[in-house]
């Protein structure tokens, strides 16, 4: 059943009156229906909580996909000059030009690359988001209201995609990167998917989650997220439980899944044997595609070793639905922490196929994400929630809403607000060049619903706070416990 909100959406959006000049260009991609599909919850893993989606170190790029040729040379200065005569000196504004694939003397196209929630809900996946081609436009239309980027305006190009393996997500980034020829995609893509974007057609991107260092050294043209960086989420947080002591007088048992075996080697490991935390015994779960009757003989077999090694508390640094179905079934009996903000969702908590309530034994530490409450109280989330409103593309109370929709807005709110900033502050000779430029001379960055963030050289994605999390038995999700730590990564 389609979710009332995206059905009002689509009675609504068939009848849009055309935009006029200085308000947005929204064109849809319409996706075609899959003959058979086979989807479970973990293929969803990463939705709004992290960007990693359980096993596999599929790159998610198709090999036949050639990259777009960058915009031939012209008697325009295209690269970064030394002084950009914006005018913000009271010099003369230089003149807007077609500075790169995607913008124009006045306007920036945009493609967003979200998960269709809609269908999702039809293979009764009960995933909640509001349909991107509400809250996109939307704000697109607030953001050129407001003058825009030094005067271009913002069009927004959608698709869609169902998070099962790459095809879909491969589909997505050509129509955007090489049909539409976008100049940056807003996106929420999982896993190694973005690298169809940045690295294959070398296309900026601003995700809401999923940059790790590999990707950001694979990327061509730049990878921003909101969110903090995966592995600066697995460092910051396991200091910060090194720093409480944790795993003081602990033998500790750590278990990783294939796609995550640079971070467990790279990060986590150095991190515990520098703090001389006693690691009684290593664990990896190979990737075992669709097969789950080899992914569960095999977990189970990991158990056993954990359990014969005299670990008495694991460290799963790696997705919640394959471990916490093991814990489920073999009844360790032991402590675990979970490093996965997968943690913070109950949606994916709920559909999983495991019971709930072997949480009770765990220990969270993630990147901070507020709570629906905290969500609703933040001025930046209202406004963005305003914006939707006054566009007449959707109409929302905060309190009527759900808290899957409350916090998928607030995701997508931090994104868009990264966008914002990165295009009104990049050079007008506007490039991907530019944007790792205005990144890199950001600093301190504070986006809706987070209280500590920033960009600079090298440092991509915004958030700079992890939160500690523990079980709530009478919802059957974790919740926060305390405030949100800074952390200086």
């Amino acid at each position: 059943m389609v979710p009332p909100v995206l059905r009002q959406h689509r009675a609504v959006a068939s009848t849009l009156p055309a935009l006029s000049a200085g308000e947005t260009v929204m064109r849809r991609r319409r996706t075609g229906l899959l003959l058979v599909l086979t989807l479970v919850a973990a293929a969803c893993g990463g939705a709004g909580v992290d960007g990693e989606a359980g096993t596999g170190a599929d790159d998610g790029r198709s090999p036949d996909v050639a990259a777009p040729d960058p915009p031939a040379e012209t008697d325009d200065d295209t690269g970064p000059p030394t002084d950009a005569g914006d005018g913000t000196d009271g010099s003369e504004a230089a003149p807007l030009t077609a500075s790169y694939r995607g913008v124009t003397e006045d306007s920036i196209l945009v493609g967003v690359a979200m998960i269709d929630f809609a269908r999702l809900q039809e293979f009764g996946v009960d995933i909640e988001g509001i349909d991107p081609t509400i809250w996109a436009p939307a704000w697109a239309q607030a953001f050129n209201e407001r003058g825009g980027a030094r005067g271009r305006m913002m069009e927004i190009v959608v698709s869609t995609f169902l998070p099962v393996g790459s095809t879909e997500s491969d589909r997505t980034c050509t129509e955007l990167t090489q049909d539409e020829e976008v100049f940056v995609v807003l996106g929420a893509m999982l896993n190694e998917n973005p690298l169809c974007v940045t690295e294959l057609n070398q296309t900026a991107y601003v995700g809401m989650f999923g940059l790790s260092a590999d990707r950001q050294e694979r990327s061509i043209a730049p990878f921003f997220a909101s969110e903090m960086a995966v592995d600066a989420q697995r460092r910051n947080a396991l200091r910060a439980l090194i720093e409480q002591g944790t795993f003081d007088d602990v033998d500790l048992g750590v278990y990783w899944e294939e796609g995550d075996e640079n971070l467990a080697t790279e990060v986590v490991l150095p991190l515990l044997d520098d703090a001389g935390i006693n690691v009684v015994e290593t664990v990896t779960q190979l990737d075992y595609g669709d097969d789950s009757v080899a992914a569960a003989g095999a977990i189970d077999s990991l158990f056993a070793a954990l359990e014969g090694s005299g670990a008495d508390m694991y460290l799963n640094i790696s997705g919640l639905v394959q471990f916490n179905r093991a814990i489920d079934r073999n009844r360790p009996n032991v402590p675990f922490v979970l490093l996965n903000g997968q943690m913070t969702s109950g949606a994916i908590i709920s559909t999983s196929g495991y019971d709930p309530d072997v949480l009770v034994d765990a220990i969270g530490v993630t990147a901070a994400k507020p709570t629906p409450d905290e969500w609703r109280a933040d001025p930046g989330w209202q406004q963005c929630l305003d914006e939707i409103n006054r566009s007449g593309l959707g109409e929302f109370v905060a309190q009527e809403m759900s808290d899957g929709l409350v916090g998928g807005l607030g995701q997508a709110c931090q994104a868009f607000r990264l966008l914002e900033h990165l295009l009104l502050t990049a050079d007008p000779v506007l490039t991907p060049d530019a944007l790792r430029a205005a990144a890199d001379a950001t600093g301190e960055l504070r986006l809706p619903g987070m209280g500590a963030g920033s960009l600079g050289p090298g440092k991509y994605s915004v958030g700079d706070e992890v939160r500690y999390y523990t079980y709530d038995p009478g919802l059957q999700i974790m919740v926060p416990e305390g405030d949100p730590i800074v952390v200086v990564d």
